[in-house]
């Protein structure tokens, strides 16, 4: 089994991912995929390398969608945690402002989408 929990849900608006965008324009994250679809969320590709693999008998995907209430401080402490958040130089003033934008636009209650990614499958036994 392998789990990836998506940070942004393509298929759902999100209003604090459209408050922010223009802030946290800088460099993409490692876990984009390719065509602006998450690496987790892109099943074909996931499943293919799996079917090369020559390891796996019995592939299967499914997704989950769910949601995340996080204070303005919350807020803070996981884009800390973001690679290409701590990439950037101004790293501090970025996150300084995405706690204000959490606090005085959100009225500290941020929802954020989130999806679950699950692959499953059987190893193969020679």
């Amino acid at each position: 089994v392998a789990v990836w929990n998506v940070f942004g849900d393509p298929n759902r608006f999100d209003a604090f991912h459209e408050a922010t965008k223009l802030l946290l324009n800088g460099p993409s994250s490692p876990s984009n995929g390719a065509a602006n679809l998450p690496f987790a969320m892109d099943a074909e590709a996931r499943i293919e390398a799996l079917n090369q693999s020559g390891a796996f008998d019995d592939i299967t995907y499914q997704t989950s969608a769910w949601s995340l209430e996080l204070n303005a401080e919350q807020i803070a402490a996981l884009y800390a945690t973001y690679s290409n958040i701590n990439a950037r130089p101004d790293r501090k003033a970025v996150i300084a402002e995405l706690t204000h934008i959490a606090k005085t636009q959100f009225n500290n209650r941020v929802t954020r989408n989130m999806v679950t990614c699950i692959y499953m499958a059987r190893r193969r036994f020679w």
